[in-house]
């Protein structure tokens, strides 16, 4: 089972979603573990991936596919680098899925920009400039 609580001074804010998850297990012995969830990514990296990258991926392709909207070009670079296969536990069936960028981390943000960049790079020769915000530092982001 897993039990997303939000914390404050060491104490569940809801803590009778903790008692009733707890009620819902049977006798025994069990491990838990806390783990604090990922940082969600920044401003700073969002609206670098929706203006610079997206920009910069909506010229290379109005040339060659045609001139789309800005949202389906974000779509089709997310096809691109945010494409992963899940496999149902019942069924064994495999789904492919195409995880959305508000629920990507910090580093998995980082990791998407990086990509991006690399590709356009590598197809064009021309290099994405990188993110105003690594010159301080990811961590200093605004919005970090």
């Amino acid at each position: 089972m897993q039990l997303e609580v939000d914390m404050q001074n060491g104490r569940a804010i809801d803590r009778d979603k903790v008692q009733r998850a707890f009620q819902t297990i049977g006798d025994g012995q069990y491990l838990i573990t806390f783990d604090k969830l990922p940082l969600k990514h920044s401003d700073s990296q969002r609206n670098y991936f929706n203006g610079v990258i997206v920009d910069y991926y909506k010229k290379l392709w109005r040339d060659v596919k045609g001139n789309f909207h800005k949202n389906i070009v974000k779509g089709m670079i997310k096809s691109m680098f945010l494409k992963e296969e899940i496999i149902c536990e019942i069924s064994g069936e495999v789904f492919e899925i195409i995880r959305d960028t508000r629920d990507l981390s910090i580093s998995e943000y980082d990791e998407l920009i990086q990509n991006a960049r690399l590709w356009y790079q590598h197809e064009t020769g021309e290099e994405i400039p990188k993110p105003s915000y690594y010159a301080k530092g990811l961590k200093n982001a605004k919005g970090i």
